[in-house]
């Protein structure tokens, strides 16, 4: 290699972030009345009021188009918060007949984001309610059934709401896309991309229920929560290839793409905007389980010490439905184990995830194996392959190979406690 081109591959790339936060607290909390018999209801309220505010410069980089736009792009900007929030936990019945335990509890919190602009000094106020709604009820010591019904707000951060938008260099890699309008032709135009002031807060409606059995005295513990997440206006940072793809195949976003009007059937694109967007909705729908198990070795016999845990966890993810604009079809992007799905930067994930650990810890020695199970998946699902009923070597959503196998991994580890003396241990 050339000392030009190490020079050209180990330049400077300068990103300085001054962030400075400022936050008022006042929180109360304690028991409201003696309860209903099962206990007392407790309470908790307070409010916060937290400022933040961030400048991110990058000295004067004049090649930042060759870092990707990911740097030299300056921004700045305050967010400022006011939040109140009330939580509330009532048992209903504790050691009655068929109820060894029933609580209640609530929460709710009020959100005013007001976010300031620090290049065009812009403001703009938006106000979040999110609350929160949950049971717990034990029938027996080995039965627990347990829910949650909650609604969650995320605002927009410094990058997504204030980054500078620029258009890429045409003549770069950043200013290319292959145009599904044209059979995959290489199509050269600015692409925008940066921060938008006008993102909406992002809002999630989740539910989940539960069950936890303990049998054998505690010993075991199983449990199995079923969940569901439904994202709304869910903030994400479309490519341009991926902006165009989503116009070509389900009409959506394609309002941010301009179309050379001289070239017909949309056979040349003279520019796209793949600034931050909300996107239509988000839903996730599966179940996460857990088994515990605690082996006390002097059950086995006296003279034995230690003990044996194993435990496993894992999720079955059945559905990732990604809806691009409001009235297209969502995608179910579950089990997909390549990279992000062909919309923003959302992580996928296989159906099956497992993680296994089986601890021995004996006198002064304790011994882990471990095991994680990656399930098997596609590499994208907006694709098809062999594998699927639906391939056909002649459209261009098929390709040849669209499959990801399953893999297991397995790490050993051991430690041994030396003794030093007057009660010391070193590990």
């Amino acid at each position: 290699m050339s000392q030009a081109a190490i020079d050209y591959s180990f330049r400077e790339a300068i990103e300085d972030f001054k962030y400075t936060q400022h936050v008022i607290a006042l929180a109360v909390q304690g028991d409201l009345f003696s309860g209903f018999g099962a206990g007392p209801v407790g309470a908790a309220a307070g409010l916060e009021y937290r400022m933040d505010n961030g400048n991110v410069t990058h000295g004067d980089v004049p090649y930042y188009e060759q870092f990707g736009l990911s740097f030299g792009l300056d921004y700045s900007g305050s967010i400022r918060v006011l939040e109140t929030f009330g939580e509330v936990n009532v048992p209903l019945l504790r050691d009655r007949g068929l109820a060894k335990l029933l609580e209640l509890n609530g929460a709710v919190r009020h959100s005013r984001n007001t976010s300031i602009d620090g290049a065009t000094h812009a403001s703009r106020t938006v106000n979040a309610l999110s609350w929160k709604f949950g049971a717990v009820y034990e029938p027996t010591d080995w039965l627990r059934l347990r829910g949650t019904r909650s609604r969650d707000i995320r605002a927009a951060g410094f990058r997504e709401l204030f980054q500078l938008q620029l258009p890429s260099d045409p003549t770069s890699a950043q200013g290319r896309v292959n145009n599904p309008f044209n059979g995959n032709a290489l199509d050269t135009m600015p692409i925008l991309g940066g921060g938008n002031f006008r993102l909406n807060p992002e809002v999630a409606d989740t539910t989940t229920v539960g069950v936890v059995l303990r049998p054998f005295g505690g010993r075991l513990s199983l449990s199995a929560d079923w969940f569901e997440i439904r994202i709304k206006d869910a903030v994400t940072t479309p490519s341009g290839q991926q902006i165009v793809d989503n116009c070509f195949n389900s009409s959506a976003f394609c309002d941010r793409i301009t179309f050379n009007p001289g070239v017909a059937n949309r056979r040349d694109i003279s520019f796209i905007d793949s600034r931050q967007i909300n996107v239509g909705s988000f839903t996730s729908r599966g179940v996460d389980l857990e088994l515990d198990y605690t082996l006390p070795l002097n059950s086995v016999s006296s003279a034995w010490d230690g003990r044996i845990n194993w435990r496993i966890v894992g999720t079955h993810l059945y559905d990732l439905l990604i809806q691009g604009a409001p009235g297209t079809n969502p995608i179910n992007f579950a089990g997909q184990s390549g990279p992000n799905a062909p919309l923003g930067d959302f992580n996928s994930s296989p159906k099956w995830m497992l993680n296994s650990t089986l601890t021995a810890d004996v006198g002064r020695v304790t011994a882990v194996l471990q095991a994680r199970h990656i399930g098997s998946g596609a590499l994208n699902r907006a694709l098809v392959g062999p594998d699927d009923p639906s391939y056909d070597p002649s459209r261009i959503n098929s390709i040849s190979h669209n499959r990801v196998e399953a893999r297991t991994y397995f790490t050993l580890a051991a430690t041994y406690r030396l003794p030093l003396g007057n009660g010391v241990e070193q590990f």
